[in-house]
């Protein structure tokens, strides 16, 4: 499993998950300020707020 995590789910991060899709990456997490409001972008979960995940 190759994991990685994307800072904001907006539409710039959405191309960067479609893209690490095709590079193989099994695992995609957003962390998105918006959290918990916002739990998805597009097939994607958005896991934590970045202040936190960064904190």
């Amino acid at each position: 499993m190759t994991k990685l995590i994307i800072l904001g789910a907006s539409g710039h991060g959405k191309v960067v998950a479609e893209m690490a899709e095709e590079c193989g990456f099994t695992l995609i997490e957003f962390v998105d300020d918006r959290y918990p409001e916002l739990e998805t972008i597009g097939p994607w979960p958005v896991v934590n707020a970045i202040h936190e995940y960064l904190g």
